[in-house]
């Protein structure tokens, strides 16, 4: 498991909530549907307040476990709903 530094100088887990199969399920998902409503990174970027291009490029390859908030910034951003935003279909 990858390692940070806390603020006491020791090395401790990085936690994660999801497990990477879900968070890359997670970030295609977003990918897709940004990409069918005609979005750009940057424009989710220019156009959604709060966001910016490298966070949205690491969830949509699921390299972070996104805060409920972001999702929903990006949902409104590219106009649909959080909970269609994050309904990942089973494979």
């Amino acid at each position: 498991m990858p390692k940070v530094k806390s603020s006491k100088g020791t090395k401790r887990p990085i936690k994660r909530h999801r497990d990477g199969d879900f968070l890359k399920a997670l970030g295609a998902h977003v990918k897709k549907l940004r990409i069918k409503k005609g979005y750009s990174i940057d424009r989710i970027y220019l156009e959604g307040e709060g966001l910016n291009r490298s966070s949205v490029s690491r969830i949509e390859r699921g390299l972070i476990d996104p805060q409920i908030g972001t999702l929903n910034r990006i949902a409104e951003t590219i106009g649909v709903t959080l909970a269609d935003l994050v309904r990942v279909e089973e494979s």
